[in-house]
C-alpha cells in the first residue's frame, strides 16, 4: 500500500496535479522505487486518527468496504472508455460486458451505501478531499499556463540579429542595441520554450548581455549515475556569445557549483575551439527569440512601421542579402576572471481582483504553495552572491 501511494503521488506531480515535492530513490537499478517522506509521514497520521475515530473493526471494515466496491464499480466505467477510445474496440463489443459487470458492481454498490453511516462515510469524505486537491492544483496550474501565454503575446518588444550575431531590441520604431557586459551569465531555462522568458526580460530591462550567455536547462534523468563526460551537453547558436547547455544528472548524483563551472568551462574551450573564426552556423536546436530576424546593422536602415502593434515587419521589405562576417572567438581566459553570474526567474503569482469568491478560494493555496517553491538552480548550491533573481508577477 505504501510503496503504491508513492507511485500514484509521483505520477500526479508529473501530470501537474500535485505540487512538486521530494522523492528519495531507494534502488540503483530500478529507477520508480522511490520513497517520499512527505507521504509517509501523513499516511502515519492518518492512520492514528482513523484509529481513534473508529476504534473498532467492525466500522473500520465497513469503511474499507465501501472503499473496496467503489474502487470495483469506477474501475468498470474506466476500463469501457479506455476500450473504446484508446484500444478502439467496437461499441457493440464492449457495450455487452460493461452492462454485465456493472450490474454487478451495482449491485454491491447499493450494498455498500447501507453502510455510510456507521462508517462508510469516511471513504466517501476522503475521496471528495482528495479529488478536490487534484482538481484545484491542475486547476491552478491552468490558469498559470494562461498567464503565461497572455505575458508572451502582449509583450511588445522584438529581440534579433544581425548577420554578425550582435543582438538589438525592437520598441516600436527604434532599435537598441545590446551592451556587452563583462563575464558569463548563466540562465535557468526550460527546454519547451523557444525564446526563454527570462532571457529575454533580462535583455528588454537592462539593454545588456555578457560576453558569453549560457541557456542552461537541468534534466534528470531516469538513471542512477551520469558519468562525468556526460554530463553537459553544449551548443551554438546562431547568436553571438550564446550556448545553449544542457546539464544531465542522474537521481543519484549530486553536483555542487564549483564543479559544474568546471565542467562547463571545459565544455566551452572545446566549442569554441572547433568553431574557430568560421561564420555563424545554423543552431544546432531551434533558438527563436520570438520573431527573431537575421538583418544587417539596422543603424542606417529604417524599418517600415507595421501596421498593427502585433504585426511584423515582412523580411520581403528589407531587399537585403545577408552576408556571412569573419568573427573572432570569445577569450575564454580573460572572461572567467570575472566569476560567473546565475540568474532566475521566478514567478510571483497574485490572484486577479475581478475573481469570484469560489475562484480565490481554489488559487489562494495554489498561488501560496507555488510562491514557496525553489528552482532547479538550488540543486548546485550556488552561493548567494552569484545569483540574480529576476520576478514575474502574473495574475492568475
Amino acid at each position: 500500500m505504501l510503496t503504491g501511494t508513492f507511485q500514484l503521488i509521483s505520477q500526479a506531480i508529473r501530470m501537474g496535479y500535485l505540487p512538486k515535492i521530494r522523492a528519495v530513490h531507494t534502488s540503483k537499478r530500478i529507477p520508480s522505487q522511490i520513497y517520499i517522506p512527505w507521504a509517509n509521514w501523513l499516511m502515519m497520521l492518518a492512520a492514528l486518527v482513523v484509529t481513534g475515530i473508529f476504534k473498532t473493526t467492525t466500522k473500520l471494515g465497513n469503511a474499507y468496504g465501501t472503499c473496496i466496491v467503489g474502487v470495483g464499480f469506477i474501475t468498470t466505467w474506466l476500463v469501457a472508455l479506455v476500450s473504446t477510445i484508446i484500444w478502439n474496440v467496437h461499441v457493440l463489443i464492449v457495450v455487452p460486458i460493461f452492462l454485465f459487470f456493472v450490474c454487478i458492481d451495482g449491485l454491491f454498490v447499493s450494498s455498500a451505501l447501507y453502510k455510510v453511516p456507521s462508517g462508510g462515510w469516511f471513504t466517501i469524505a476522503m475521496a471528495a478531499i482528495l479529488s478536490s486537491t487534484l482538481l484545484t492544483w491542475n486547476y491552478g496550474e491552468e490558469c498559470q499556463l494562461e498567464a503565461d501565454r497572455d505575458d508572451s503575446s502582449l509583450s511588445r518588444a522584438r529581440v534579433f540579429a544581425d548577420t554578425s550575431g550582435t543582438l538589438f531590441i525592437r520598441e516600436g520604431a527604434k532599435h537598441l542595441e545590446v551592451k556587452i557586459m563583462r563575464g558569463i551569465g548563466i540562465f535557468l531555462v526550460e527546454t519547451d520554450l523557444n525564446s526563454p522568458p527570462v532571457f529575454d526580460h533580462f535583455l528588454r530591462k537592462f539593454e545588456a548581455s555578457h560576453e558569453i550567455t549560457i541557456l542552461l536547462h537541468i534534466n534528470r534523468i531516469p538513471k542512477y549515475h551520469v558519468v562525468p563526460k556526460k554530463r553537459v551537453r553544449s551548443s551554438a547558436t546562431t547568436i553571438r556569445g550564446v550556448y545553449l547547455v544542457t546539464l544531465r544528472l542522474g537521481y543519484g548524483d549530486t553536483i555542487n557549483w564549483s564543479t559544474f563551472e568546471q565542467l562547463l568551462i571545459d565544455e566551452l574551450e572545446t566549442l569554441i575551439s572547433s568553431s574557430g573564426t568560421a561564420p555563424n552556423p545554423e543552431p544546432e536546436c531551434d533558438l527563436d527569440f520570438r520573431h527573431q530576424a537575421k538583418i544587417p546593422s539596422p543603424h542606417p536602415l529604417q524599418l517600415p512601421a507595421p501596421s498593427s502593434p502585433g504585426e511584423d515587419i515582412p523580411m520581403s521589405t528589407l531587399h537585403v542579402k545577408p552576408k556571412h562576417e569573419q568573427v573572432p572567438p570569445p577569450d575564454l581566459n580573460a572572461i572567467t576572471q570575472k566569476p560567473i553570474t546565475y540568474i532566475i526567474g521566478r514567478d510571483k503569482l497574485f490572484i486577479k481582483e475581478d475573481s469570484n469568491f469560489v475562484r480565490r478560494a481554489m488559487l489562494t493555496i495554489f498561488v501560496a504553495v507555488k510562491n514557496q517553491q525553489r528552482t532547479k538552480l538550488s540543486q548546485l548550491k550556488v552561493p548567494v552572491d552569484r545569483l540574480v533573481e529576476i520576478g514575474f508577477s502574473k495574475a492568475v
